[in-house]
Order: structure tokens, then sequence, then C-alpha cells
């Protein structure tokens, strides 16, 4: 799949300033709703205007994060002040 480039965006602009400008950063390259031919991908390309997107594998599972478990004892939910007097307490 080949997608516009910043650098054909800025052409067109330049070339068409009172046409909308289809070929957005990012976007399929399409001619007039069709993929590109053979003879168009090689001069847009040499020109930089389009750039192949390669589909790479499919994203692996995002994993969850593990809560750590905290006893009461490890002064969870106390404050610095609360954890440094029962710190100053034991000693």
């Amino acid at each position: 799949m080949y997608v516009w480039t910043k650098e054909a965006e800025m052409y067109f602009r330049l070339k068409h300033p009172h046409r909308k400008n289809e070929r957005k950063e990012g976007t399929p390259a399409l001619w007039y709703g069709k993929e590109l031919s053979k003879s168009f991908i090689e001069g847009y390309a040499e020109r930089g205007w389009i750039v192949e997107i390669v589909q790479s594998k499919a994203n692996p599972a995002k994993k969850k994060k593990k809560k750590k478990i905290l006893s009461k004892d490890a002064g969870n939910g106390m404050t610095i002040a609360q954890k440094r007097k029962r710190w100053e307490l034991h000693i």
C-alpha cells in the first residue's frame, strides 16, 4: 500500500491552490479512486511523493499489569509523615 508524503501535499498546494487537496500526508495514494498503476508508482516514488507502507505482523496483545498486593503493615494509603512517625516508633 502506498501513501502520500508531506512533499506531495505541499507540491499539490502550490500547483493547485484553488482545488481541494486530496494528497494529505499518510492517506492512501489513489488516482481517481483507484490504486496507482506501476508507471505512476515509479515516477511518484522518484519524486518522493509516495512511500510504501508494509503491513507487518499483527500487533501483539497488550499484557495486563499485575497489581501489587500490599499488606496493611506496608503502610498502604499512609502519608509520608505518618510513615515516618510509624518508623520512629519501631526503632
